[in-house]
């Protein structure tokens, strides 16, 4: 989302950049790989990343971390805001938002700032903040939990989810014209999201290989030596499955569109573009925010939560069987009622932005 935001607000002519909020730490990077391998530990460990996040989604907890563990930020920070001079900061992710709130308070600085809620229905309860000046969330759903989580309603604000104007630019496409252009077989395909860290499930595919389904899999991700291998491993055993192995793609669109079914973990944002292209979607693991996620799919009827391999196959085995079933799915997901763009958030902030110069020019 911050992309997506920074470059609609670039396109509309102002200036927009992005912060790793880990650069400001005087440790020559060594926070932010901290933060990413631990990351992506709990992204391969799902269970446990349940039990820590939600140990650590308490607003003392958040208290702590923030306003004791980024002090060694303040200079830095300070140094870059006089040299920037932003009008409005804000945040894709909680412990950022937050960060930049304290930053603001702690040293006394004058901008306006905004904390985009990534998970769509579902928000942390470290994200709430009485400093934010606006808190952006895409969905009727998300606004209802934000409240009940403590977030001032003053605050709230719905807006369009900042999809990538790569995707709302492409033109939409059957599921033949899609799978023609990949050069892909015309048959029940499912693309299998392993996300940027490019974690694979290859239990999934060892389970699909032995149903003897006619169907093929296009794994999308960050495709490794190590992962690589596992996929040749895999074709050598079971050549009676297709496995296609683009890697990390810059067409996912096209991925989608040939996709009877996408498949991924907890992840708002391939959920999201899954939703736009109007595609049925799995969610195989939940992580902590991404339970309101499965609730919200399976409360709408748009998709499937299947925690376990068996539920997939069987799951999956019943599409393969009862395609119509799709139609229903389809339907209900553009009966959702979800807009799409991020120039509407860009021009939000915008006005932020501007509300700003005009208190400025009445003090």
């Amino acid at each position: 989302p911050a992309k997506n935001i920074c470059e609609a607000l670039t396109e509309m002519g102002h200036t927009a950049v992005m912060l790793d909020i880990f650069s400001f730490f005087p440790d020559n990077g060594k926070s932010g790989d901290i933060s990413q391998n631990g990351w992506r530990f709990l992204q391969q460990h799902t269970g446990l990343e349940n039990i820590y996040s939600s140990l650590a989604d308490q607003r003392i907890v958040a208290k702590v971390q923030i306003d004791v563990g980024f002090l060694p930020c303040l200079p830095a920070f300070k140094k870059w805001y006089e040299e920037f001079q932003p009008d409005v900061v804000g945040g894709t992710v909680w412990i950022s938002s937050r960060a930049l709130e304290f930053f603001k308070r702690s040293l006394s600085l004058d901008y306006k700032i905004f904390h985009y809620a990534p998970d769509i229905v579902w928000g942390n309860i470290n994200s709430v903040c009485d400093g934010y000046d606006k808190y952006f969330i895409s969905t009727d759903k998300g606004i209802e939990h934000a409240i009940s989580i403590g977030q001032n309603p003053s605050t709230i604000e719905k807006c369009a989810f900042p999809l990538q104007k790569q995707i709302q630019n492409s033109p939409r496409l059957t599921k033949a014209e899609a799978r023609k252009k990949l050069g892909v077989k015309d048959i029940f395909t499912i693309q299998l999201s392993m996300g940027g860290e490019g974690i694979p499930s290859m239990e999934l595919l060892e389970s699909l290989a032995d149903t003897g389904l006619n169907i093929q899999v296009l794994c999308l991700g960050q495709l490794r030596k190590q992962t690589e291998k596992l996929y040749n491993d895999f074709r050598k055993e079971h050549p009676s499955l297709n496995v296609v192995t683009p890697g990390f793609v810059s067409n996912v669109q096209d991925y989608t569109y040939a996709s009877d079914l996408v498949i991924s973990k907890t992840g708002a944002n391939t959920w999201m573009e899954t939703v736009y292209m109007r595609r049925a979607y799995m969610m195989t693991d939940a992580f902590y925010v991404g339970k309101g996620i499965a609730s919200f799919i399976r409360a709408n009827n748009i998709g499937w939560y299947c925690p376990t391999v068996e539920e997939q196959t069987e799951q999956i085995a019943t599409l393969y069987k009862n395609p119509k079933i799709f139609e229903g799915t389809e339907l209900n997901i553009s009966n959702l009622g979800i807009e799409f763009g991020a120039e509407d958030i860009a021009n939000r902030i915008i006005a932020l932005s501007t509300n700003k110069t005009e208190q400025a020019q009445e003090s």
